[in-house]
């Protein structure tokens, strides 16, 4: 309980970064490694440690008075940082989190293994429940957005702009734009949640249908090579952007016209983008955490990490009883009866 804590306040004194002076960026930064250090200690619940991990991490990386602070330090001449910093701060992202969390998780009770498992079904239990408020909030969402395009220009609105067929409209016009923008934004709530669930679309693959390791290396190569990636890439742009808002440093969108003249903080709309992608990228680490444990993890932990797997005599034979039907199986099964 103790350990939980301590990472909740690790939680809090990172995203603190966002909104103290830039002179205490760093104190808050040296505040949250110690309270993450403590929760470590103390054993805190393994998923709140890899939250704290990936905040942490996100934000030593992205902010410029943490590691370009020190990188500008010892390497006064970085011409090639410019050129890898992209890359270089995903992998030291990567490695940071993977050898943090592994560290805490030797620390647990129940191990390595169990540990991120149950860190895994955490994140898939939260993820479930964000997608779902998602999938709640899109109607009113999408009034909202209706309101404010009437609202802000109630003369010549043309319905017929707002189609992907015609960009050169779209563009001309700013309400329209937003309204756009504003419910393509929440639709990505949902990327989290299909992909925990196992109903995104998949590329079929030629592989036999008894490869269950080949797809659980197919699931773990995926999220590091695509998925961690282009989340990195909108989580890193559209922070730095958001911050950049916030701070007064860049103009951000008409918000007072987007929400139909409330006033709001225009860096929380712009927040919204990397958030999502953000989910996302939880999403990826939970499937890779459950890939791994498949892979080496102990016997009694495979079945139960092997949810992400189409397996023919679980996940098929579940799906199949939901509408009634019989599993190809089955029905020999039963034929040969």
């Amino acid at each position: 309980m103790v350990g939980s804590l301590f990472a909740w306040l690790s939680i809090a004194l990172t995203l603190a970064t966002i909104f103290v002076e830039e002179s205490q960026v760093v104190a808050a930064l040296v505040g949250g490694f110690v309270a993450l250090l403590i929760a470590v200690w103390r054993r805190g619940r393994p998923v709140f440690l890899l939250l704290a991990f990936v905040l942490f991490s996100l934000a030593f990386i992205i902010l410029p008075s943490a590691m370009d602070r020190i990188v500008k330090i010892w390497i006064p001449q970085h011409d090639w940082y410019d050129l890898l910093h992209e890359p270089l701060g995903l992998l030291v992202a990567i490695l940071l989190v993977a050898c943090l969390f592994t560290i805490s998780c030797r620390r647990q009770s129940g191990g390595v293994w169990l540990s991120a498992q149950e860190a895994s079904e955490d994140l898939s239990r939260f993820l479930s429940f964000m997608g779902y408020l998602t999938a709640l909030l899109f109607v009113p969402l999408l009034l909202l957005a209706l309101l404010s395009v009437t609202r802000g220009s109630p003369a010549a609105f043309d319905v017929a702009g707002l189609s992907w067929l015609n960009p050169e409209r779209l563009l001309v016009s700013r309400d329209e734009a937003y309204l756009s923008w504003f419910t393509t934004i929440f639709l990505l709530g949902g990327l989290g949640l299909a992909y925990i669930r196992n109903a995104h679309h998949r590329r079929p693959c030629r592989l036999e249908d008894n490869h269950f390791k080949r797809k659980a290396w197919q699931e773990f190569i995926g999220g590091v090579l695509f998925l961690l990636p282009i989340c990195w890439t909108a989580v890193k742009q559209g922070c730095l952007f958001a911050i950049e808002i916030h701070q007064g440093r860049e103009i951000g969108p008409d918000v007072a016209l987007t929400v139909g003249g409330q006033t709001v903080p225009e860096w929380i709309l712009v927040a919204i983008f990397p958030f999502a992608f953000l989910l996302l990228s939880l999403a990826a680490i939970s499937v890779m955490l459950r890939s791994l444990v498949y892979l080496y993890g102990p016997h009694y932990l495979s079945k139960r990490a092997a949810s992400h797997i189409d397996m023919p005599d679980s996940q098929s034979a579940f799906r199949a009883s939901r509408f009634g039907r019989k599993t190809e199986s089955q029905g020999m099964e039963g034929k040969g009866g």
